[in-house]
């Protein structure tokens, strides 16, 4: 089912409604965290259309795709740092 989700579903649903649309859309303070390396998605396209749609970015420097794996003390403390803030 998981695999049905992630490969097939998801990306129909996204393309239809962004995720960055979907934050906006809800009103709800959001942030996003980016990897400068990252090899799946134009990180810096990416970037820009989430602080288009008035979301929070923070890029962590020298990681890939999973931010949080790599470098998950400082991912927390970017999550702590953005409650501490709303």
């Amino acid at each position: 089912k998981m695999y049905e989700i992630v490969l097939a579903t998801r990306g129909k649903r996204l393309a239809k409604r962004p995720l960055d649309a979907l934050l906006r859309e809800s009103g709800v303070p959001a942030l996003a965290i980016h990897g400068d390396r990252d090899l799946i998605w134009d990180w810096r396209k990416t970037i820009a259309r989430y602080r288009s749609a008035g979301i929070e970015v923070a890029t962590v420097d020298g990681t890939g795709h999973s931010p949080n794996v790599e470098r998950p003390v400082t991912v927390a403390g970017l999550i702590r740092d953005f409650i501490e803030k709303h």
